[in-house]
């Protein structure tokens, strides 16, 4: 079955793309999203690009704030001002793929998903393709894809660009800078730089263990052997430190997540081949070597006091008591990750005749992952009494007191995990002009995914012991497939259909590993079934002078959803992973701006989205309370006007969403939580000024209004603050 499924993939392509693509310009915005050469308007899929003259005004820290207005895309912030993560259309970081530059960050141990580890300064443009992408980048394409492209050398012989910004929320300063430039065939590129970040200041407070510092490294060098032979190597390098707590401290006495080194490095060999025939037009080869490494600690304290009255009379004897019992419960989990990745990816695009344009690819990505943890946990018991007994026959009264204080060990162990996962893949895409006016595209993906846990023991120092819980493998093999059309309505607008499949293959810690987090121990099952989607678009996109218009309307129907269930371990109960669930989400994207006069351009982006969870629980079947807002827009007003000395650029927005309400099962109960919706008022100016406009100053004003509101509930969003950013470029 497995072979004629690969033989049906090839001979579907056939009879009609894989990292670092050629990249193509179309009216000012750069699109990669088929990984081939595309107009914007032809490309089959919904695509939004946040491009480098939009980074360059913004004061931010990380990749999330970059997007938190794509149509579609939700940003959370997982506790943290300095850690945020991405879902798409109602998918959450486990099913959203992130690549820097065509090629994966993974995470094997995680119970938020895929972090986004690269500072703004080093990047040219992000692209954000929406639905199941599984055909063109493979597993965790489920929501869609986070294509992250990196600043490239300047074609100048020098270049240098300075920039420093500074944001109210957290109080947070950032610097960076990076030279670059092509000097006879030799291209250069080397930036650095730096962020830190105070604790975040929400309406009416500040958010304790919150604070974040930053520092991040990129280079790269390449050489033109010829006009069409071009190799290089490029690495980069990301590391922070990061605060995370909650705002909501009612159960706790104390409670942070500290994680003091969370660092990305990584080395890239590329070859860059084009028009080598008539019929090979572009051969890409990389080998890259990528290492993610963190040290996290989760600290809680929580007290409970009992206060007990007892009186009980036997005969001639009375005893009363009134006992007040105080447990304080001390937890301090230490965890030491270290995930290593070496891939190989290679691509070709062959021009097949006039109507039909050939990309053919294959890959080979190995995971090696270890992780040490320690847990320490201390029960501090005190309990204190005062009473009497009374004998009626002797009328003695004797006076009780009691008072106890015992500092119990209840955790000391050291928990050690190891094992891999290797992923092979080859894909074809096929596009082909069926008439003038009409462009198809067929492709389909074979994907062969290795998982083996080597070592999983635990050493229990109170009871001196080791024990070692079962290691195994799994394999997971996928063949999806994908299919578009583009139909040329006019030069300026096009109508588009796409179908779409995509996977998830379950990481390590959701197949072998038990973890504990907050208190809670959740195990691994290694008989999980891949993560499955199909997902159908029907859209329309227009592009002309002064207007912009994108619309689309989309159905995505998942299945074996793995998450966690309430599972009996002797007198215990703990976690485990399950497929316990399918989804089907719908909805519609609408993003339209134009310019009414003298350029002034309104503009409006909005999602609404409808998101069912069927729960395989006898308690909870199906639900629409699935923490997904039905509505997320953006609305404003932007002008632009030439000036003679300087170019400025304004921009007041209201930025929004609907309520989020969640229905789940928790210990065989089912729970609900529930966040309102908000609308935020916020204000951007922009001057770019010099000779060659070669300077910018950025500002702007937030929440002007200090709406307290959530995107998820660890913490609320930032108040009322301002941000400046500087620019000069040489």
């Amino acid at each position: 079955m497995k072979y004629s499924k690969i033989a049906l993939a090839i001979a579907t392509v056939l009879l009609t793309n894989m990292s670092n693509a050629s990249e193509v310009k179309t009216k000012g915005i750069d699109v990669t999203a088929t990984r081939v050469q595309r107009d914007l308007l032809e490309v089959p899929v919904s695509v939004s690009v946040v491009d480098e003259k939009e980074i360059s005004k913004k004061a931010v820290s990380t990749i999330g704030d970059l997007l938190e207005d794509v149509p579609g895309v939700s940003v959370n912030n997982d506790g943290s001002q300095g850690l945020k993560r991405i879902g798409i259309r109602g998918e959450n970081a486990y099913r959203t793929l992130i690549l820097i530059d065509g090629q994966r960050i993974t995470e094997q141990k995680s119970m938020s998903g895929t972090p986004m580890l690269i500072d703004p300064a080093s990047v040219e443009r992000i692209e954000v393709i929406k639905g199941p992408n599984s055909v063109l980048y493979g597993s965790d394409a489920i929501g869609g894809v986070v294509n992250i492209i990196t600043k490239k050398n300047s074609k100048d012989k020098f270049s240098a660009n300075v920039s420093s910004g500074y944001d109210g929320s957290g109080n947070a300063y950032r610097e960076s800078g990076s030279v670059s430039g092509k000097v006879e065939g030799l291209g250069y590129r080397f930036g650095a730089a730096n962020s830190e970040s105070g604790n975040l200041r929400v309406p009416h407070e500040t958010v304790k263990n919150t604070g974040f510092r930053q520092k991040a490294f990129d280079g790269l060098l390449s050489y033109d052997f010829t006009d069409k032979i071009t190799a290089g190597i490029k690495g980069d390098y990301f590391d922070s430190n990061i605060n995370s707590s909650t705002d909501d401290l009612s159960n706790y006495d104390e409670f942070y997540v500290k994680i003091p080194v969370w660092k990305r490095s990584k080395v890239n060999i590329f070859a860059d081949m084009h028009d080598l025939s008539e019929k090979l037009v572009h051969l890409r080869l990389d080998a890259y070597t990528q290492r993610n490494q963190k040290i996290m600690t989760n600290h809680f304290k929580m007290t409970d006091v009992k206060n007990e009255v007892s009186h009980q009379v036997t005969g001639p004897l009375t005893v009363h008591m009134e006992t007040s019992t105080k447990s304080q419960v001390g937890m301090d989990i230490d965890a030491k990750n270290n995930i290593i990745t070496n891939g190989v990816t290679l691509q070709s695009e062959w021009q097949l005749g006039q109507r039909n344009y050939l990309t053919a690819g294959a890959g080979f990505e190995n995971d090696s992952f270890t992780s040490v943890t320690n847990t320490k946990g201390n029960l501090n018991l005190s309990v204190n009494g005062t009473g009497y007994r009374y004998n009626s026959t002797s009328g003695a009264t004797n006076p009780m007191n009691v008072n106890v204080n015992r500092n119990i060990d209840m955790a000391n162990s050291v928990t050690t995990l190891s094992g891999g996962q290797r992923t092979v893949y080859g894909y074809l895409s096929d596009e082909i002009e069926l008439t003038d006016a009409l462009n198809a595209n067929l492709g389909a993906r074979y994907t062969k995914v290795d998982t083996n846990c080597d070592l999983n023991s635990k050493y229990d120092a109170l009871n001196n012991n080791v024990s070692f819980a079962d290691t195994g493998d799994s394999t997971n093999n996928r063949t999806v497939f994908n299919a578009g059309l583009v139909y040329s309505i006019t030069d300026d607008t096009t109508a588009r259909f796409s179908f779409g499949q995509g996977f998830r293959a379950p990481i390590l810690q959701e197949r072998y590993f038990t973890t504990s987090m907050g208190g809670g121990t959740v195990k691994g099952n290694e008989n999980l079934k891949a993560e499955t989607s199909n997902s159908y678009e029907l859209g329309i996109r227009h592009s002309s002078k002064g207007f912009f218009a994108d619309a689309a309307v989309f159905l995505t129907k998942s299945k074996n959803y793995i998450s966690t269930k309430d599972v009996n371990e002797g007198d215990d109960t703990i976690q485990q992973y399950f497929n316990v669930a399918s989804a089907k989400t719908f909805g519609a994207e609408v993003t339209v701006s134009y310019e009414l006069f003298d350029r002034v351009t309104p503009y409006t982006s909005v999602t609404y989205m409808r998101r069912r969870f069927d729960e395989n629980s006898p308690i909870l079947k199906s639900t629409y309370d699935s923490d997904t807002p039905s509505l997320m827009a953006r609305a404003g007003v932007r002008y632009e006007h030439e000036f003679s000395l300087f170019t400025l650029t304004t921009d007041a927005y209201a930025r929004g969403q609907s309520k989020r309400d969640y229905t789940y099962v928790s210990k065989e109960n089912v729970a609900h939580s529930h966040h309102g919706g908000f609308t935020t008022a916020n204000f951007e100016i922009c001057a770019i000024f010099g000779e060659n406009r070669q300077y910018q100053i950025s500002a702007g004003w937030l929440n002007i209004l200090n709406k307290r509101y959530y995107t998820t509930d660890a913490i609320a969003e930032p108040g009322s603050h301002g941000f400046v950013t500087m620019q000069a470029k040489f």
